[in-house]
């Protein structure tokens, strides 16, 4: 009777040493790592993608995160004026090593379009995109940046344009 005490006080102290613990990360103020904002811009334009499902790694700190298909958000997406010659910039917090970019038309709907994109573009000077200026779109934005210092990972980003007016 007295071993099981005496492991039961074990326990509580254990317990109690790992709840401590917990509130000392949770208080001290640490964010959690994430990807680099993308900012697309066309002259004075800018606006700020939104980030969707991410994979980040930073020192010690890993975070995984997930959102719905630009598809099922055409609603919130920050939306973007295409200028006529449709050239526009992708500026993140860190340039990544990789960057794929699909587009559909706003009109597509149903889950069956998600790997079914009806463009993929080209981005140039790991920066530089041509973006059609006569329809609108929904864009999906996939960069990957290789591990550098211990940080590094892929995030999706979305938007949706519209032609510019002239």
């Amino acid at each position: 009777m007295k071993r099981e005490k005496h492991y039961v006080k074990r326990l509580m102290l254990l317990v109690s040493l790992f709840l401590i613990f917990l509130q000392s990360c949770a208080s001290s103020g640490r964010s959690m790592p994430e990807p680099p904002q993308l900012t697309l811009s066309a002259g004075e334009t800018r606006v700020q993608a939104i980030r969707l499902t991410y994979s980040w790694q930073s020192r010690e700190t890993g975070v995984e995160a997930d959102a719905f298909h630009p598809l099922e958000m055409r609603d919130q997406l920050p939306v973007f004026e295409v200028p006529a010659d449709g050239v526009v910039n992708f500026d993140f917090e860190t340039v990544p090593d990789q960057i794929t970019v699909r587009a559909w038309k706003m009109s597509v709907t149903g889950t069956d379009a998600y790997d079914k994109p009806d463009l993929s573009l080209t981005v140039t000077n790991k920066n530089t995109v041509t973006l059609p200026s006569d329809d609108r779109y929904l864009y999906e934005v996939h960069a990957k940046w290789e591990m550098r210092d211990r940080t590094g990972g892929a995030a999706y980003y979305g938007f949706a344009s519209v032609p510019g007016k002239d």
